[in-house]
């Protein structure tokens, strides 16, 4: 599990998880974890790292982290439309459509919801590609984690995009693949450049 803290990541691993030669690396505890979590928070320096935890207990550890978080569940979606990949832009960074999933609604329609919601389009879910972590502190004392489903959607139509504006979302634009790399992914999310490298892993779009 990574769980992204702004720009640094906390990556929780069961033993003999993947090699870590070089890095920052504990054994998870409660009392560390929490610690290293404050700092990722304050410390400027641990900004672009990579901290590893390993658990001998990985249920525990998942244990611990509810225990003092606040889990909330959210879904989006990387969407092609032929050889070109749709990115919002809000707060002054490209992001990919994704918001909380409502009440016991499931990922799936979660993604498409918040997907019409917030570009104004109905795409179609191809495959699951995986999920991302990110902790963050809401007010002054509680400790959010989110978990956010990510799907592959093709869209069809030749409709256009309408930003939710009320969502602070200014525009709702395509990409080609050379240009996401060297233009929208140096302006975005750990957490989105790692969902991106799967869905790219995963050879979409297709």
């Amino acid at each position: 599990m990574k769980i992204f803290v702004d720009r640094c990541i906390l990556s929780i691993y069961e033993k003999n998880g993947p090699s870590s030669f070089g890095k920052e690396q504990y054994v998870f505890s409660e009392k560390k974890f929490l610690e290293i979590y404050k700092k990722a928070k304050s410390t400027p320096a641990l900004q672009g790292q990579e901290i590893f935890f390993e658990s001998l207990d990985y249920k525990e550890a998942e244990s611990i982290l509810k225990k003092n978080f606040l889990i909330i569940k959210a879904a989006g979606g990387i969407i092609a439309r032929g050889s070109k990949v749709l990115f919002i832009y809000r707060q002054k960074t490209w992001d990919l459509p994704k918001g909380k999933m409502d009440g016991k609604e499931d990922s799936p329609t979660a993604a498409l919801r918040e997907v019409e919601e917030e570009c104004g389009i109905k795409p179609q879910i191809e495959q699951f590609i995986g999920e991302t972590w990110h902790a963050y502190t809401l007010g002054k004392s509680r400790d959010i984690l989110k978990q956010t489903f990510w799907y592959a959607m093709q869209d069809h139509s030749d409709l256009q995009t309408v930003p939710q504006l009320e969502e602070g979302i200014e525009k709702a634009e395509w990409f080609e693949s050379e240009y996401i790399k060297n233009h929208i992914l140096p302006n975005t999310y750990p957490s989105i450049q790692a969902i991106y490298k799967k869905y790219l892993d995963a050879n979409f779009p297709k």
